[in-house]
């Protein structure tokens, strides 16, 4: 697992922030109208990169909170986020593409308005207890007595 440096994930942001910027300033409409016709397919694979690239930017916001500390509270969370920032994005496409339930003059009620703020919420906060903990503990091997 070495080759998750912060750089790697530092670029992945980047280029996370630069896709959905991208998309949304040059409209996945006009990305996916072809000689005057629009092809759904396109908008939907456009549309669940977007969404994907927007969430994997707000995860990986803690690593701007490991660049304070010693390298091994990164390494810490780098442990942490390489199978818990996958699993996350599974979950929210899952939810997303969960129905909302409804029908004619139903209001419908969806499932991800409580379950994405708590799936997400959990995540930073066990990155955050991660972060500060080991930072913590690092800070007290080094202080001398």
């Amino acid at each position: 697992m070495n080759f998750l440096s912060k750089q790697i994930f530092f670029s992945t942001f980047v280029i996370s922030v630069g896709l959905y910027a991208f998309l949304q300033w040059y409209r996945i409409s006009r990305l996916c109208t072809i000689n005057g016709s629009y092809h759904l397919k396109c908008s939907d694979i456009f549309f669940y990169t977007k969404m994907l690239s927007a969430y994997l930017a707000i995860l990986l916001l803690p690593l701007f909170l490991t660049l304070f500390f010693a390298p091994s509270v990164f390494s810490t969370w780098r442990k942490f986020a390489a199978w818990a920032i996958p699993i996350v994005l599974i979950l929210t496409v899952i939810i997303s593409r969960m129905s909302d339930g409804g029908g004619v003059g139903v209001a419908g009620f969806h499932p991800g308005l409580i379950l994405l703020p708590v799936l997400y919420g959990a995540y930073f906060m066990t990155s955050f207890a991660i972060i500060i903990v080991t930072a913590i503990r690092e800070r007290r091997e080094r202080k001398p007595n």
